[in-house]
C-alpha cells in the first residue's frame, strides 16, 4: 500500500498522529511531516497503523493508494 498526504488539505489537527503515533509524525507546527512529499510506500508491518491514522483525519488529507 502507498499513501499521500496533501499539504494543502492538512490543517494540523494531529488526529493521524494521535491515533497512530507509531507511523505519523508532526512538525513543530502540528502538521503531518509527510505532507507534500509525494506518494510514499508503507511497509507491510505499518499498514494497519497508516490506515487507522488516515481514517482519523477530519480533513481527509491522507489518501491511501493500492500498490
Amino acid at each position: 500500500m502507498r499513501l499521500e498526504v496533501s499539504g494543502s488539505q492538512c490543517m494540523g489537527h494531529g488526529q493521524c498522529q494521535a491515533t497512530s503515533p507509531a507511523y505519523y509524525e508532526l512538525d513543530d507546527n502540528g502538521f503531518n511531516v509527510l505532507a507534500g512529499q509525494g506518494v510514499i510506500a508503507v511497509p507491510d508491518e505499518q499498514q494497519a497503523a497508516a490506515l487507522r491514522g488516515s481514517q482519523s483525519c477530519p480533513e481527509r488529507a491522507i489518501s491511501i493508494l493500492p500498490d
